[in-house]
């Protein structure tokens, strides 16, 4: 494919006899690519787009109607369209600095390397951030076309759900990150030595988002502690899938029966007869 492979090999042997292996396996390309040469004639248009439109256009043009209609321009600054349009531009901007000020270093296979050990490991990591960041910026931009969306009524419809349900959620948060935490916490120092997916405090976090979508590998754990495994499973199960999981779903069906309730008694249909999507 005409690129590199960043590896760095690493093996942990525990005091009980217990060895892990980690691997990073990071590619990256050193010469341009057929990519490269798409995201520069596309950096084109998404200067026009997020700097000219979002970051002077849009600015200038919303706060000049605010301020006709009587309010001040940081409302729309300070509101949720302001922030994602902020957060575009400034990630599209911050990319454009990486990609003019990182300097590339030799390529490996130089004759000016073939006595020198040069790592590629920073180069990479770069490489792997600077992916991640453009499929946020993708991410955000996605948002914004969808916030654009609400004049249609079912999208608009949608977007109050969600409001009503996102309010109610985060009190909600404040009973389940304790428990999520507490759960993480003890699924690492149990599971840790002996299990890969919980190694780490990320892996961890990881393989809770997994039993919450009520997927174990209920084999390896058994295998690292038969004792605490019964008990393990059946907390997640019961507590986490069971009841946190379907909280989440019964806040958003509670949202969703008190927006139809209103919708129909704004229209005069009667509490009987209510107006969903």
């Amino acid at each position: 494919m005409g690129g590199y492979v960043s590896t760095t090999l690493l093996l942990e042997i525990f005091p009980s006899g217990a060895a892990h292996m980690t691997a990073v396996l990071l590619p990256f390309h050193l010469a341009k690519t057929s990519g490269d040469i798409t995201a520069e004639v596309l950096d084109i248009f998404r200067w026009i787009i997020i700097i000219g439109y979002l970051c002077i256009y849009k600015v200038w043009r919303t706060c000049e109607d605010y301020v006709r209609d009587g309010y001040s321009g940081l409302r729309y600054v300070l509101s949720t369209a302001g922030i994602v349009d902020a957060a575009a531009i400034a990630n599209f901007i911050a990319l454009q600095y990486w990609r003019l000020s990182k300097v590339k270093p030799v390529e490996p296979m130089s004759s000016s390397n073939s006595q020198n050990f040069v790592s590629y490991s920073r180069w990479a990591s770069w490489e792997e951030m600077a992916a991640i960041g453009e499929a946020v910026l993708v991410f955000i931009l996605i948002v914004r076309y969808t916030m654009l969306l609400r004049f249609y009524p079912p999208v608009y419809r949608f977007f109050v759900l969600f409001g009503k349900s996102f309010r109610v959620g985060l009190y909600y948060l404040a009973i389940f990150l304790p428990v999520a935490a507490s759960t993480i916490f003890f699924a690492n120092c149990l599971y840790g030595p002996y299990v890969e997916a919980y190694s780490t405090w990320v892996k961890s976090l990881m393989s809770f988002v997994s039993v919450l979508q009520n997927v174990v590998d209920i084999d390896a754990l058994y295998k690292a502690a038969p004792a605490w495994t019964l008990f393990y499973v059946t907390y997640c199960y019961l507590i986490l899938f069971c009841f946190f999981v379907n909280g989440f779903l019964a806040i958003t069906a509670y949202a969703c029966a008190i927006h139809g309730f209103l919708t129909a008694r704004a229209q005069g249909s009667g509490p009987l007869r209510m107006v969903w999507f």
